[in-house]
């Protein structure tokens, strides 16, 4: 049956049956906050653990990643994904992984409208920063494209399963290491196996060139296993289960591929109880500011310690302030060119007073609203972080 109608499961139930027929380890559900929040949520934990413990334990030919025949129209990681995904929407439940997408937020979903992808004009000119404007601008016209190589001509239905695609794969998409859809595995293997047999093929071989013969094999092995790991392409997948928790800035979990068991875990710190909420942070180690988290996943974070701004010096130069580099960006000031830094203060201070007096008016639904509250919240975030600025060159005599 082809998904005619993207559809919405109101139960985790189907899904968790299925990841649990394929050997997942599950000691996380799928709840809701206090605000309504859908997420992951800790069952249980025992008192006496200590140190890391599972948030949850997936196989990995539970996930989608890009096949190949997404490769052929499509070559940036986040399409190729894209494509895989879309062909499984149009198998509908003749695919292996319809318990999986019909739990998927559909396109009307807020989540999925509040993305960058989506925004038109209007509403991106509401951001009054040409910097983020034009990345908006940008995801709007990767959508568009991906939708023209991908979908089927004078199809609106299918054009519609298209953009669906690309903003799950946009905003739920998560970065590996995911083992190279089973190749690091499997080079593994044979490098072993091959290393095993290796000595009798030498001892027992009665051939000329004998050892360099045996030793083909082996070096192939290796060789395919090294491709494999120092890949510099990023590896993408949707990750049933793991997707559906929630940002945290500075959270302790991690997500890791174990090799020998072929699963992709997530695992907590200690300091997490039961029925505690299961939340990483989607910029792993060096985190994301409100712009990612705006763009790809359709929200703002109060304070986030990784936020940052690019403001334009001059029409030739432009410099971005990170929070997280405040102290950093003190000792410059102290001790570089007066000059510079008093043109950095003139820049934020220019762009704060823009930010700050901004309006929007939103008229165009509920939809509409909603983009025009994230700008709102997006400029807010920017005009502290700008008072933050200013007031750390203050200190050092630069502003």
């Amino acid at each position: 049956t082809t998904l005619l109608i993207p559809i919405f499961a109101l139960t985790s139930g189907p899904l968790k049956q299925w990841l649990l027929n394929n050997s997942a380890i599950l000691p996380s559900s799928i709840g809701h906050d206090s605000s309504g929040l859908r997420g992951l949520k800790l069952n249980h934990k025992d008192k006496s653990e200590v140190g890391d413990f599972l948030c949850a334990s997936i196989p990995r030919q539970c996930l989608i990643v890009a096949d190949d025949r997404s490769s052929s129209d499509n070559m940036i990681p986040i399409d190729k994904l894209a494509a895989t995904l879309l062909h499984h929407i149009r198998l509908g439940e003749k695919s292996e992984y319809f318990p999986y997408i019909e739990t998927l937020p559909p396109p009307n979903d807020v989540s999925l409208a509040s993305i960058a992808a989506s925004w038109s004009d209007i509403q991106v000119d509401r951001l009054f920063h040409w910097p983020t404007k034009d990345k908006f601008r940008k995801a709007r016209s990767s959508r568009n494209d991906f939708i023209k190589r991908n979908a089927k001509e004078e199809d609106k239905h299918d054009e519609l399963l298209a953009g669906w695609a690309h903003d799950l794969t946009s905003s739920r998409a998560m970065m590996g290491p995911f083992g190279r859809n089973g190749k690091v595995r499997a080079s593994l293997v044979a490098t072993m196996v091959s290393s095993l047999i290796l000595p009798s093929q030498v001892i027992f071989s009665a051939y000329d060139h004998a050892n360099e013969i045996a030793l083909l094999p082996f070096i192939t092995s290796i060789i395919f296993l090294l491709a494999n790991v120092v890949s510099g392409e990023p590896e993408l997948a949707m990750v049933p289960w793991l997707d559906i928790a929630n940002h945290n800035t500075g959270s302790k979990l991690t997500l890791n591929y174990d090799l020998f068991s072929d699963h992709i875990m997530m695992k907590g710190s200690s300091q997490l109880g039961p029925c505690d909420a299961v939340t990483y942070d989607y910029g792993g180690k060096d985190g994301c500011c409100n712009d990612m988290l705006l763009s790809d996943y359709g929200f703002v974070e109060a304070d986030n310690a990784n936020d940052s701004i690019t403001l334009e010096i001059s029409t030739d130069e432009s410099i971005t302030i990170r929070r997280c580099d405040f102290l950093e960006l003190s000792d410059v000031a102290g001790s570089a060119d007066t000059t510079k830094w008093k043109g950095v203060a003139v820049a934020a201070r220019k762009l704060r007073d823009l930010l700050s007096t901004a309006s929007t008016r939103a008229s165009e639904g509920t939809i509409d609203s909603e983009r025009a509250n994230l700008a709102t919240k997006w400029r807010n975030e920017k005009v502290k972080l700008l008072d933050e600025c200013l007031e750390q060159l203050t200190c050092f005599g630069q502003s």
